[in-house]
């Protein structure tokens, strides 16, 4: 062991502090939390991404699979990590209805990264806000009146707001959004 150290100290001090940001963490966040009573949170994954660099520094770097089995890298592994591959997926596959809530779809903007979100009054308790991050947008005819569709995140239609003509629509969205006609 005392070899081990007087060969490898960088993949000491790497592990320890790894061991230190686990303790404090998993150990010393939630003690804390429960004293004060107010939520306290250790710094996940980093005692995880030490251990892991520091045996990766020496000559055992088989062991650096130990910092794996931190919780929050396994869940960024199993739970995270598939969850926005499946997002992107069906926000990629998605295609805007052909009619809704009684009105033609005009357009819709293409799948890009120009992401907003938007905050709009809860309907039962109007102080309180819920913040929607639309992630495409559709133009919808009403008549003579164009409604403009936010589709979002969590796969939902929201009533963004209400215009005359369809450019005004097209306006009222971050001017990087590039715009397809509906068939």
């Amino acid at each position: 062991m005392i070899e081990f150290i007087r060969h490898e100290p960088a993949c000491v001090i790497l592990v320890a502090l790894g061991i230190i940001a686990l303790l404090i963490t998993y150990v010393g966040a939630p003690r804390a939390a429960k004293k004060s009573g107010r939520s306290v949170s250790g710094i996940p994954t980093v005692g995880g991404l030490l251990v892991m660099a520091g045996f990766l520094t020496s000559s055992v770097k088989w062991a650096a699979v130990i910092g794996l089995f931190e919780p929050a890298i396994l869940f960024m592994l199993f739970k995270g990590i598939p969850d926005i591959i499946r997002v992107e997926r069906s926000e990629k596959s998605w295609l805007p209805p052909k009619s809704f809530e009684g009105g033609e779809s005009i357009c819709c903007s293409q799948h890009n990264k120009c992401w907003e979100t938007r905050a709009m009054p809860y309907e039962e308790d109007p102080k309180v806000m819920l913040y929607h991050t639309v992630v495409k947008y559709v133009v919808i005819a009403y008549g003579e009146r164009f409604r403009l569709i936010g589709h979002t995140l969590n796969l939902r239609n929201i009533l963004l707001s209400e215009h005359s003509t369809v450019e005004a629509c097209k306006k009222a969205v971050p001017s990087k959004v590039r715009w397809t006609d509906i068939q």
